[in-house]
């Protein structure tokens, strides 16, 4: 395989292995960004307005038991107008709690609902009518009234709304640690990913450089120096190849510089015999010129 093949396959691999970490980080902050909104928004938004439906109901209680003690009528209209005043809080919560219940409920949670619906209207109207025993200075009758009929339909309405607390924080908390689950289950993904590509980078590189090695034999500067010295007509530069190495570049240099030193040699041995047979046809041609003269 070519060692530009190699380098692309390897950092292909690690150009796709960062593109699935950068799809799986996103991803993750993106589910958490969602469960957040979730716990947040959705869930501790019923988790208030559940509160304050409990609120009301108590405060509607305290304003209707003052109304049975008070005896002054300039007294009791501001605890009349508590009354009527938590009655609209109530019934605003109630609706904002039935419309985010209609997007995002559990069986459980519309099991508690359910009961909720029930027990407010008895609960209200005691209430109301408790309030209006104490306005006309009926005290005895509005006690009497509390205690007998207002206070078992409201310990009722409250245990409802008590049960949908519990239920609205259990799916709370629910849904955080399942977001939190889902952040670590992203996290560990990505540490492997991650331990992935270090291994595959550090693969890649030593696989790169014991081939380079494997062919040129040695590192390129000196490749580049052993060729320039051969090129500029010195032939005797000594090379140190590894054990068993005669396939790697150094290695045909070496092979090169010393076929060089041997052509150069057979050319030297060949010019000597070449110039000692024309001496000799010189000294012949002189003597055979010296008998013709005699």
């Amino acid at each position: 395989m070519k060692i530009s093949t190699r380098l692309a396959t390897g950092f292909g691999l690690l150009v796709v292995l960062f593109i699935i970490c950068t799809g799986i980080a996103l991803n993750a902050l993106s589910n958490a960004s969602k469960g957040m909104d979730d716990a947040v928004n959705v869930k501790m938004k019923k988790y208030q307005l559940v509160l304050d439906m409990r609120g009301s109901i108590r405060d509607m209680g305290i304003a209707v038991r003052n109304l049975a003690l008070l005896t002054d009528i300039e007294a009791m209209k501001p605890e009349w107008e508590r009354v009527q005043k938590q009655e609209a809080q109530y019934i605003a919560s109630r609706k904002a709690l039935a419309e985010v219940m209609q997007e995002d409920s559990t069986p459980q949670g519309r099991e508690v609902m359910s009961r909720i619906t029930e027990a407010e209207e008895p609960a209200l109207a005691s209430l109301k009518q408790a309030g209006r025993l104490g306005l006309e200075n009926r005290a005895e009758e509005a006690t009497a009234y509390l205690l007998n009929v207002t206070r078992p339909v409201q310990s009722t309405l409250l245990k409802a709304l008590n049960d949908m607390t519990l239920v609205q924080m259990k799916n709370t908390q629910s849904a955080v640690e399942t977001n939190s689950q889902a952040t670590r289950r992203a996290s560990l993904i990505l540490m492997l990913l991650a331990a992935a590509s270090a291994l595959l980078a550090v693969g890649t590189c030593v696989m790169t450089i014991r081939v380079l090695m494997r062919q040129l034999g040695g590192e390129p500067v000196q490749a580049q120096t052993l060729a320039a010295t051969i090129a500029s007509g010195d032939l005797t530069t000594s090379v140190t190849l590894r054990n068993n190495d005669s396939t790697s570049l150094m290695a045909s240099l070496d092979n090169m510089q010393a076929n060089l030193r041997g052509l150069v040699s057979k050319i030297k041995d060949s010019a000597a015999s070449v110039a000692l047979a024309a001496d000799e046809i010189s000294q012949g041609n002189t003597e055979l010129s010296s008998r013709t003269e005699e």
